[in-house]
């Protein structure tokens, strides 16, 4: 795959690049502001802002914004142009095979770490048929795949425990669910806080408690390190798959659809 903006290890992409290859008119600073503030994208989570270590004595102000692969498609999907939907694409392809590579067991997970050991140890079983390994090192293999299948009884328990208290781990935010109706986050937080859904407390918004406690949200803790260098931690909220029903229902009583059921009507 030809390489059409370049993407660091740490799997991210600078604006600038981004930038030059959309062919965007307006100047790099206003244009990242602008569109960073209108997908409500936080600095540690979203993207990484550093002060460019290189820049000459005439531009010591110069910053590089580092996107996460996420953010980049955001941002070119806002051209609505050609260039914007190839960088897309780019970036879609560009994470596929990145799966494709980092295609292995979450070992933190002692579960899927047993399963893992459970099928590595069918697989060293084929290969030693084909070498025809000693009965020792057979007996050796047998008595380490028993262990495997005792620690997936083990854990299986707490699987099933943690499976049935979090059968719904997706959460969206407001950005994604407002993309549904062809609005900004602003609008839909604005409209959601004139009905008295929700009110903002230090940055954060929260469900009135008429509407709390229901599954709707939850809060995420992110950390990141400001301008200073100094690691700060910043609380947003999430909607739920519960929540997003609630909030399809109540925004169709205030006459606002989602943006496929009015092309299904049309």
């Amino acid at each position: 795959m030809k390489e059409l903006i370049k993407i660091t290890e740490k799997q991210t992409v600078n604006a600038r690049d981004l930038h030059k290859f959309l062919e965007v008119k307006a100047r790099f600073n206003d244009w990242i502001r602008t569109n960073l503030e209108f997908i409500e994208a936080q600095e540690g989570v979203h993207f990484t802002l550093l002060k460019n270590k290189y820049a000459t004595s005439l531009d010591k102000s110069r910053k590089d914004y580092f996107l996460i692969l996420d953010t980049a498609k955001e941002l070119s999907m806002l051209q609505r142009n050609e260039k914007g939907r190839q960088a897309r694409r780019y970036f879609i392809e560009c994470e596929k095979k990145l799966k494709e590579v980092l295609a292995i067991p979450d070992f933190s997970n002692p579960a899927e770490a047993a399963r893992a050991w459970a099928v590595e140890y069918e697989q060293k079983i084929e290969a030693q048929k084909a070498k025809q390994l000693t009965e020792k090192e057979n007996d050796r293999l047998i008595s380490i795949n028993t262990q495997h299948q005792n620690t997936i009884l083990e854990f299986t328990p707490k699987i099933s425990y943690v499976d049935t208290i979090l059968s719904s781990t997706n959460t969206l935010t407001v950005t994604q669910i407002a993309k549904d109706y062809g609005i900004s986050a602003t609008k839909l937080n604005r409209i959601l806080h004139s009905e008295e859904v929700q009110y903002k407390n230090n940055g954060q918004w929260l469900l009135y408690s008429k509407y709390a406690g229901h599954g709707y949200t939850q809060s995420r803790t992110h950390k990141y390190l400001d301008k200073k260098g100094s690691e700060q931690c910043k609380v947003d909220t999430r909607w739920t798959q519960k929540g997003r029903m609630f909030l399809h229902e109540f925004l169709k009583k205030n006459n606002i659809f989602p943006q496929c059921e009015l092309h299904k009507g049309a």
